[in-house]
């Protein structure tokens, strides 16, 4: 016989021997001893017809079927909606039987109860018995503290509980919230707050914290949990969010923190709605969509359903990638993808004939700022000409809505791409005054999770056994995780009118030194004794803080986190005369000659000042310093111009 029919068996046959005991003894305590046994045929009549009927009550509602180390409240309300259906069934058979002859009406009610509190107390007696067996039997050895006595706790002490193949013994809680001090949760005690770590870690075994509230535990307060718990020499677990439909499977395994655990920003007031209906139904084209930036932006976009999605990107297999990824899920509307260099002119004009876009999102860059500090032409040629041609396409094909992705670096620009960048925003600005396309642009600091960036250098210099190369001990940078940066992006996207230069709200800049002393801790090593920190100097190009104003004043936006710049272009420039300087740039971009590129942008672009030997600024051009090209008018503070209607002649007088 099978193992799952025997365990049944056994169960029809409690019940039986429990009713049949809750029968008999109804009687006893109604009638008394000797009444009750001058009872005995009219007990010894009806009993199988009680049996019967309860029996197949119980196999109604699945009282055979549960297993016992998982009995739970569901299983104590079943076996009372059980008892209570066969008692009133029972009555009502016997009662068209023989009219209840010789039966107290009262002993079905004692029936009732005597039949809970036995079928029900035995199924409860039998799990405190496997549970407290296997707990013998189980050579646990890791002590767990968990963080936050809420839900998740329950569930995960629950799964421990039951668990066959865990080795972790619960030795305790703590929760800040001071109403649950010395409470208890299934047995475990609630010892105080986290302050309250050292002194429990004195007074039992902690070998690992398991951090049991991942919904509200952000950046900061993350940070203070595992800075405590570091001290203390114990290990920190996040376990994920566990939901009711776990309950009785095994435990899921808790991840270290790492730096973007500690980096989180608490959640952001966000209109997905107003999101989605700005997307939703429209052709959408992303340039740069093969990098980090332009692949989250494609991802999140494919999820609020656009009518059409093009992706364009000149790194082959990048682009090939997210193409494929987002054909599988969303084949319906990926339009094909665009090989195309955004500084081929004649490229792009085909790709939006082709694409017919409503929505242009620009996030095609070069971004490394030493990379573009040594190769200013090419950094020119993709960030500024490419946006021009990409902009100007998108005013020809008669795009709504244009979205330029911008940089932090870019304001009071110390390197050649935080320069181009700036004079990006300049050109969505001039752009946007004088034609029906919307123009904005979104400026935020350092991306985690990019490509290229500082926490995969940091990353793959410990798995190699340091040293971590850090430029300043005094260096910050303003950091946000991909995911929300790009949240944010498509949100000002959607609220913008046209000239906005957005700023996302980056928190609080963060220590270089003190994300690499992070991650050599989050990998489980101690900085300075098992991974060594070198200090290089600054790199050209390289700013100690970075700014994510121009001005000392912004505007407030319907949304926390987006603020918008107040330093606006001055209205009197205009589009021929910002188009006529950047012909000139490119054109020396074109032929390779570094210090004529470096001479005009300096002169186009305000506070530029580029990279210097230390001593004297070392870019000239035509005999004139780089400080006397920042004594000339540069084009933010152009003299005033008529400004034309619209540039319906720049294609092909630029192109």
């Amino acid at each position: 016989m099978p193992k799952a029919w025997a365990g049944k068996l056994v169960l029809v046959a409690m019940d039986a021997v429990l009713l049949s005991v809750a029968y008999a003894s109804a009687f006893w305590l109604r009638l008394g001893w000797d009444g009750a046994f001058g009872k005995t045929e009219t007990i010894l009549y009806t009993l199988p017809v009680l049996l019967v009927i309860s029996l197949l009550v119980h196999l109604r509602y699945r009282l055979f079927n549960g297993i016992l180390r998982y009995a739970s409240v569901d299983t104590a309300v079943a076996v009372v909606k059980g008892v209570t259906l066969s008692v009133l069934l029972s009555c009502l058979v016997l009662f068209l039987l023989n009219r209840l002859d010789g039966i107290p009406r009262s002993v079905f009610v004692i029936h009732a109860m005597g039949g809970v509190l036995l079928v029900g107390g035995a199924r409860l007696v039998l799990r405190t018995f496997r549970l407290k067996t296997r707990s013998r039997l189980r050579d646990a050895d890791t002590s767990v503290l968990l963080y936050g006595a809420g839900d998740t706790a329950e569930l995960v002490l629950r799964g421990l509980r039951l668990a066959r193949d865990v080795a972790y013994v619960p030795v305790g809680l703590i929760d800040d919230a001071q109403a649950k001090h010395g409470q208890r949760m299934h047995g475990i005690k609630v010892f105080g707050g986290l302050s309250a770590l050292p002194e429990v870690a004195a007074t039992v075994k902690i070998d690992e914290l398991w951090v049991c509230i991942p919904d509200n535990m952000v950046g900061e307060a993350l940070r203070k949990v595992y800075d405590a718990a570091r001290k203390l020499n114990i290990r920190v677990k996040i376990l994920p969010r566990l939901d009711r439909t776990l309950l009785g499977t095994k435990i899921p395994a808790g991840k270290d923190p790492n730096i973007s655990d500690l980096l989180r920003r608490p959640p952001r007031s966000l209109d997905r709605e107003l999101m989605r209906s700005w997307i939703e139904g429209r052709r959408i084209l992303i340039t740069g969509a093969g990098g980090s930036i332009g692949s989250e932006l494609a991802r999140q976009v494919a999820r609020l359903q656009p009518q059409s999605l093009a992706l364009c990107d000149l790194n082959e297999t990048n682009l090939f990638h997210i193409h494929l990824e987002l054909s599988s899920s969303n084949g319906t509307f990926v339009k094909k993808p665009y090989l195309v260099d955004v500084r081929d002119s004649r490229g792009v004009e085909r790709m939006f004939k082709d694409a017919e876009p409503d929505i242009v999102f620009h996030a095609a860059a070069y971004k490394h700022v030493p990379l573009v500090e040594m190769n200013p032409c090419e950094g020119v040629l993709t960030n500024d000409m490419g946006l021009r041609n990409v902009a100007l396409g998108a005013i020809e094909q008669g795009v709504r809505e244009f979205v330029f992705v911008s940089t932090d670096k870019a304001v009071r620009p110390a390197s050649v791409m935080g320069a181009t960048k700036r004079l990006g925003e300049v050109m969505v600005q001039v752009l946007d005054k004088y034609n029906s396309t919307r123009f904005s642009a979104v400026r935020f600091g350092n991306v985690l999770g990019s490509s290229g960036s500082v926490v995969e250098i940091f990353q793959d210099q410990i798995h190699r056994g340091g040293p971590v190369t850090v430029t300043h001990r005094e260096m910050t940078r303003y950091f946000m995780l991909l995911s929300e940066a790009v949240e944010l992006v498509i949100q000002a996207g959607s609220i913008g009118k046209g000239g906005e230069v957005f700023v996302l709200d980056m928190g609080a800049p963060v220590r270089i030194d003190d994300m690499a002393r992070d991650l050599i801790r989050l990998m489980g090593k101690e900085p300075g004794r098992d991974i060594a920190i070198e200090y290089t100097g600054s790199r050209p190009g390289e700013k100690i803080h970075e700014e994510l104003l121009i001005g000392s004043e912004r505007s407030k936006t319907p949304f926390q986190d987006i603020w918008i710049d107040r330093e606006e272009i001055p209205s009197v420039v205009e589009w021929r005369y910002l188009a006529e300087e950047l012909e000139v740039l490119f054109d020396t971009a074109r032929i390779g000659n570094k210090d004529k590129t470096l001479f005009h942008l300096e002169r186009l672009v305000k506070a530029f000042e580029p990279a210097t030997d230390g001593s004297e600024l070392v870019r000239s051009h035509n005999g004139h310093s780089s400080a006397e090209a920042r004594t000339r008018p540069s084009f933010e503070v152009s003299p005033g111009r008529s400004a034309p209607a619209s540039v319906p002649w720049v294609r092909s007088s630029l192109s």
